[in-house]
């Protein structure tokens, strides 16, 4: 992906084979205004297309933009979501929560299966549980009662961990709860 954006947007084909809208100084600006935005933050292709639409563009200029985006790499679902699935892990979430930002982020499931896939085999789900409990037991402390544990559970749960998995670590760090 480039660094940054240039002043003048590319474009992938020829004058004569261009959509002519392309050499529109307002198309040019939304173009280069997307690009810039992207190379400042990745993003998916679908959230784009919402943006773009939002602003009012037409459906033509949208695609044509997308697809000078994808073609110049400024714009690739895969990508974005193999990193998007390894920063969350590495943040302390679990796999379904992430399963579920990507796919509310409009990447396909092909996709969002690969990303995980390829996240998981680097980091092991249980290690990030562990250490997220970890965490909230050193700044908590230890819980108490049946009431706080519950509450653990479920920040657990609501961070996307599986329901077996919580019970399982739980039961090894609170053996004389269960």
């Amino acid at each position: 992906m480039p660094d940054e954006a240039s002043e003048e947007a590319p474009s992938d084909l020829p004058a004569g084979r261009r959509p002519a809208f392309s050499d529109d100084p307002q198309f040019r600006k939304e173009l280069t205004r997307a690009m810039r935005s992207l190379a400042r933050r990745a993003d998916t292709a679908a959230r784009v297309r919402a943006r773009l639409l939002e602003r009012g563009l037409p459906a033509d200029w949208t695609d044509e933009i997308l697809s000078q985006l994808n073609g110049h790499g400024f714009l690739d679902d895969a990508r974005y979501a193999a990193s998007y699935a390894r920063g969350r892990l590495e943040r302390g979430y679990g796999s379904a929560r992430i399963r579920r930002e990507l796919e509310e982020g409009g990447i396909n499931e092909r996709l969002v299966d690969s990303a995980l896939a390829g996240a998981l085999s680097e980091i092991d789900e249980v290690e990030v549980l562990r250490s997220v409990i970890a965490k909230r037991l050193r700044t908590h402390g230890e819980p108490k009662t049946a009431g706080q544990l519950k509450n653990l559970s479920n920040l657990l749960l609501r961070r996307g961990f599986g329901s077996e998995s919580v019970r399982a670590e739980l039961e090894q760090w609170f053996k004389s709860v269960f």
